[in-house]
């Protein structure tokens, strides 16, 4: 919805739709992502030692959860910035920054567990989402906008359903690896499906 809204109303010069878009977008996604980040911070020793079997990965669980807003705000700005046909731009926030920003992270301060690494990641995201932000303020001009919740819930509900799909099919099969195999045969895994999916 994000992209195709945004290139409607940017190819109108409407920019008051534009930014009604995007802060309804962000209204709803951060209020939706930041109460599944509470839920999973709140359940997290439960989440890791039932679910996982792991009870030391309740303290990433937690600074994972806390990423989650900052990964949706940067994966929003990154796509409105496809609706303007800043495919540079767009593609460097959603596929590069994040990535980058926590090898950097991660080169410099040589993180040595699991919860420190997590830490990085929510850095990184934090870093991904300022950059987005700094590109979507510089690329648009400034306006007010309001914009119909209506409008992007019936938009976008079709997509839900795919876009949930997609996500449990690219990670299903890492949460059940998580469940029965060490640490290191999971790295393995997550390293050969990302180098696949290249």
């Amino acid at each position: 919805s994000v992209l195709r809204f945004v290139s409607i109303y940017s190819k109108a010069n409407d920019w008051e739709k534009v930014h009604g878009v995007i802060n309804t977008l962000m209204k709803w996604g951060l209020l939706v992502t930041s109460c599944l980040a509470i839920i999973i911070g709140f359940f997290s020793k439960f989440i890791s030692a039932v679910f996982f079997h792991k009870p030391e990965f309740q303290g990433s669980l937690i600074w994972i959860a806390i990423s989650i807003p900052f990964f949706a705000c940067y994966s929003l700005f990154g796509m409105a910035l496809q609706g303007r046909r800043k495919v540079v731009y767009s593609v460097t926030i959603l596929k590069i920054s994040s990535p980058l920003i926590l090898i950097v992270l991660a080169f410099i301060l040589t993180p040595k567990t699991s919860v420190y690494a997590s830490l990085l990641y929510l850095l990184s995201c934090v870093g991904a989402s300022l950059l987005g932000w700094y590109w979507w303020r510089k690329d648009i001009p400034k306006a007010k906008g309001k914009f119909d919740s209506a409008i992007l819930w019936k938009s976008s509900s079709s997509l839900w359903i795919v876009a949930i799909m997609t996500q449990m099919v690219a990670w299903g099969g890492q949460f059940i690896a998580g469940i029965f195999n060490t640490p290191q045969e999971l790295a393995h895994l997550a390293v050969a499906r990302n180098t696949s999916m290249l």
